[in-house]
């Protein structure tokens, strides 16, 4: 398994935009790019991108992933038949196409100043072919070889800024429906489990996804933390027993029942949620 280790020096002078295509027969390589973005597009095989701050990434066939200026990484290729296009590009070569290229407004927002390690997995495989003809001209024409001008190769680097964003776009807008999806139903979960001993992993499991997209899908959607959610519907539920015709039942019966591991806890959020006790509460006349 060959390693392209990517370190940071100030040695060594950079240009504004290089690319080129590797394969895991040119062993390991190492590059320094400051206040330089990194692409790496797999177009066959399979490799592990290691961030120091402890992200992994696995990309396979047709992914591409774009790492920020200064992020210290290793990219690790997994299978003797990988090849990959790596290129890297200053921030100010992607201002001035944006300055200058039409088509290309809202990318910089979009993808370059998130900061973080993006995953666009995978080109669709009919767009794969006219990307790596776009890649190929462009590492020809970084070359220096065709005796092209820069602005050819900044026209041709506009089209794949414009093709990720387009990519990246279509990806959030499915991975926003199939969360919502997950908090849909993680909702009408816990409102039909409120007894149970529910926890964040558990209904994220249920749900089908990650419990960090969970815990923050679920707050923006419902506009409550998932805690806050599950009290509220277990003291909506105290609140309908109490107000029923159904006979007596005591508070700790009442707790038990919610769920609740003891009663202080009922207690505290009965409080909390109705602004009186639930002796206070159960005084008040039944509708």
């Amino acid at each position: 398994m060959g390693c392209l280790n990517i370190k940071q020096s100030v040695k060594n002078v950079t240009p504004k935009f290089y690319i080129e295509k590797t394969e895991a027969s040119t062993g390991n390589q190492e590059y320094f790019y400051r206040n330089h973005f990194r692409v790496y597009y797999v177009v066959k095989g399979y490799v592990t991108i290691f961030c120091d701050e402890g992200e992994r990434r696995r990309l396979g066939y047709g992914d591409i992933s774009i790492i920020p200026p200064n992020v210290r990484h290793t990219v690790c290729v997994n299978t003797t038949n990988t090849e990959l296009y790596s290129f890297a590009f200053s921030i100010d070569f992607v201002e001035n196409i944006l300055q200058n290229q039409a088509g290309t407004s809202g990318v910089l927002s979009a993808i370059f100043n998130n900061m973080k390690l993006i995953v666009i997995a995978p080109v669709p495989a009919e767009m794969q072919m006219h990307l790596n003809h776009i890649m190929d001209f462009m590492s020809y024409e970084c070359s220096g070889k065709s005796g092209g001008t820069e602005l050819v190769l900044r026209n041709a680097f506009a089209t794949v800024l414009c093709i990720f964003l387009e990519l990246l776009q279509k990806q959030q807008s499915e991975q926003s429906l199939s969360e919502k999806n997950g908090i849909i139903y993680a909702i009408s979960y816990v409102k039909a489990n409120y007894s149970d001993s529910l926890t964040p992993c558990d209904v994220a499991a249920k749900a089908n996804m990650s419990v960090k997209n969970f815990i923050s899908g679920f707050k923006r959607f419902s506009g409550h933390t998932f805690h806050d959610f599950l009290n509220k519907v277990r003291i909506e539920k105290a609140v309908e027993i109490l107000k029923s015709e159904s006979g007596e039942i005591s508070f700790l019966e009442l707790s038990d029942i919610l769920g609740y591991d003891n009663y202080i806890t009922f207690y505290r959020n009965f409080i909390k949620y109705t602004g009186l006790s639930p002796a206070k509460f159960a005084e008040l006349p039944k509708e």
